[in-house]
């Protein structure tokens, strides 16, 4: 799925985390952080998992700078889901990739959809 780094939306990801690291106010570089959250929520839009399924932990690896006003590709794909007591826990791997298709950003997410049944 395609996500434009757009502006706006960045500077409101920026105010809404407090982020005030001046980089980002005077590069065009898009903040890795801002560009994991923008990707996830594109992901877990298309996952159709149950409302009140909770984010507990990510780890990203960035592989290179995205620029303010790009356009990128994302890409992610359940990797694994364990029934446990608490409910369904999930793994959620995901890439972004340029407009070129250079890889800029690797990660994967562990989610919980608590009280569900397998």
């Amino acid at each position: 799925m395609q996500l434009a780094l757009d502006p706006t939306r960045i500077a409101e990801y920026l105010r809404a985390a407090g982020d005030t690291n001046l980089l980002y106010g005077m590069t065009y570089l898009a903040p890795p952080p801002a560009l994991a959250a923008f990707a996830l929520a594109e992901l877990l839009k298309v996952t159709g998992l149950p409302p009140g399924t909770m984010h507990l932990a990510q780890e990203v690896t960035v592989l290179a700078a995205a620029s303010v006003g790009a356009a990128v590709t994302c890409k992610g794909r359940v990797t694994q889901r364990s029934q446990r007591r608490d409910g369904l826990f999930w793994t959620v791997e995901f890439s972004v990739a340029d407009a070129q298709g250079n890889p800029v950003m690797e990660g994967k997410t562990t989610l919980l959809t608590p009280g569900q049944a397998g």
